[in-house]
């Protein structure tokens, strides 16, 4: 393991968190350098530590009202025995409100590796409150940072928002609280706790709990469409760990109904293996709800690997409409019960002489 040394005070305006922040230290490091004298190291204080630690830092400036914003920063690791994420997060005005975040959930970094620059761009809303980012450290290891850089990013620069990241699998999280601003039916446009929205044009969509229709219970989640003739697609969606289901099949059910749908609209569920490879991936291609349905039961079946590094899921429109999400269950099955992998997301050649019914 490369030595380390403190060389000086850590810089100010910057704290120690995480679910165990004790069990991890940071300190200045004059002996691994990148550009300038010196780096922050983030390394364990024990040798089986438990939750992570994160050196983090907060601006309530919210100079970047209304934009995109870009968070760089160059990362190098050593005998990483957990994972490593940078993460960039948006607050909303309520306490625990997220409105964006993103922290590398489909590509953390779990090995040794040089100087890298890592990037997260995400929305910041007019209604943000603040923006926090750092990096975080889970098992043991040492990761070093150096030039942190918070800018303006352009308005066409592709989001990384991974959706909030949940620890368990199915676990809801909603939120009741109204907005202060209303999407044009009427529901609440606050974002949907432990869920974020992301798509080829999240822009055009919007998500929000819907308190008068439901499957069951007394709400549900709602995406539609924010502007007319809509592009591309949006998705609600959440992700999370996979350790509950390593080497499982897994079945994951959700109850829809669609009003309206000008394209298409589905629930969808997708396995990540090593280097962010999708592994297996089930979007309803072939049964996706059009037009008008009443609420209606899907079940989509996936392989979890072994080597699986994370499960994500949700819901997809595309075009105009509306489409509502309820009662989400995950549960393993046996190795008999079929899989539902998309036939487009085939990783062998299949029916090459066209006779399959």
């Amino acid at each position: 393991m490369a030595k380390s040394s403190s060389g000086g005070a850590l810089p100010s305006g910057w704290l120690m968190s995480g679910s165990k922040a004790a069990h991890y230290k940071a300190l200045v490091d004059s002996d691994v350098v990148r550009a300038g004298a010196s780096t922050v190291c983030l390394k364990n204080k024990q040798d089986d530590p438990e939750g992570f630690g994160t050196w983090m830092t907060m601006n309530r400036d919210c100079e970047f009202l209304g934009r995109r914003v870009r968070m760089s920063v160059w990362l190098k690791t050593d005998e990483v025995g957990g994972r490593v994420q940078p993460w960039l997060r948006v607050d909303g005005p309520d306490k625990g409100n997220i409105l964006a975040f993103d922290n590398f959930c489909q590509r953390s970094i779990s090995s040794d590796t040089d100087w890298t620059l890592y990037e997260s761009v995400l929305a910041v809303p007019e209604n943000s409150t603040g923006i926090a980012y750092g990096v975080l450290l889970a098992g043991t290891g040492k990761v070093w940072m150096d030039e942190f850089t918070l800018e303006a990013a352009p308005d066409g620069a592709k989001l990384t928002d991974c959706a909030c990241f949940s620890r368990k699998a199915g676990e809801k999280k909603n939120s009741s609280k109204k907005s202060a601003s209303e999407n044009k039916c009427g529901e609440s446009a606050s974002t949907i706790k432990g869920w974020g929205l992301s798509g080829g044009n999240p822009e055009q969509y919007i998500a929000s709990v819907d308190t008068s229709t439901f499957h069951s219970g007394t709400r549900s989640a709602l995406l539609t469409n924010r502007v007319e003739n809509a592009e591309d697609f949006g998705t609600l969606m959440q992700s999370c760990s996979p350790d509950a289901y390593l080497g499982k099949r897994v079945r994951m059910t959700a109850w829809l109904k669609a009003s309206d749908v000008t394209s298409w609209a589905a629930p969808w569920f997708s396995v990540s293996g090593p280097a962010e490879k999708t592994v297996s991936f089930d979007n309803c291609c072939q049964r996706p709800l059009k037009g008008t349905t009443d609420w209606t039961s899907y079940e989509l079946v996936l392989s979890v690997p072994q080597d699986s590094t994370n499960l994500s899921y949700g819901v997809l429109l595309a075009g105009d409409g509306k489409v509502w999400i309820d009662d989400l269950s995950f549960e393993e099955v046996a190795n008999d019960v079929p899989l539902t992998d998309c036939i487009c997301c085939s990783r062998t050649p299949r029916n090459l002489n066209f006779e399959e019914n």
